[in-house]
């Protein structure tokens, strides 16, 4: 329904053509996947995420919209060009909150949802599903980014991430069993950042 919607739009579209490593396909030839890629990856895992934690089925919608979109705001060059732009249009977040709030993105949503909540859940308790250190965007980028590099150092259990998040006073908690998977993904964060 709405996911399908947004997928065809123009400003979803738009990404399949924001490199999701900027220029660094010039030192990694296969590093040409893009935003759009990483979008639907992240909103894959957002899902897993959200099934784990037995989410009622409209949390879980808002939460995939959001994961679905949260790159939505990305410019030509990704974040080497935001440093340079962002004092004119603001930084991705910003520009994302705009797209979503007042374009055909926001018609689409006000079929179902506010296009605002949506727009802003990432600063939201449940939006740690997505945002946080070990959320599904850093899970998906990390993964992605190690592939098409042809790198391990990315390489992480997320399906163990995944089952070991819990929700503990509307935060989510990852529980004893994740730890060595969680500590891995912020070592492979690092590494790849590096590299």
């Amino acid at each position: 329904g709405l996911e399908e919607k947004i997928l065809d739009s123009s400003a979803m579209q738009r990404l399949r053509g924001i490199r999701q490593l900027a220029v660094a396909y010039l030192v990694y030839p296969g590093a040409n996947h893009t935003r759009f890629e990483h979008s639907i990856g992240t909103l894959y895992l957002a899902n897993k995420i959200c099934e784990e934690l037995r989410l009622k089925e409209e949390k879980k919608e808002k939460i995939r919209l959001a994961a679905l979109l949260h790159d939505i705001g990305h410019i030509a060059f990704s974040h080497e060009s935001e440093e340079v732009l962002k004092y004119k249009l603001g930084d991705h977040e910003k520009i994302g909150e705009r797209i979503i709030t007042k374009s055909e993105i926001a018609d689409i949503i006000s079929e179902k949802f506010e296009p605002k909540e949506i727009a802003t859940l990432y600063k939201k308790p449940m939006g740690q599903i997505i945002s946080s250190d070990i959320g599904a965007d850093r899970m998906d980028y990390l993964l992605r980014d190690s592939h098409y590099t042809g790198v391990a150092y990315g390489v992480i259990d997320a399906d163990r991430i995944c089952s070991t998040l819990k929700i503990k006073k509307n935060e989510i908690i990852l529980t004893e069993g994740g730890l060595s998977a969680a500590e891995s993904l912020l070592v492979a964060r690092f590494t790849m950042f590096n590299t």
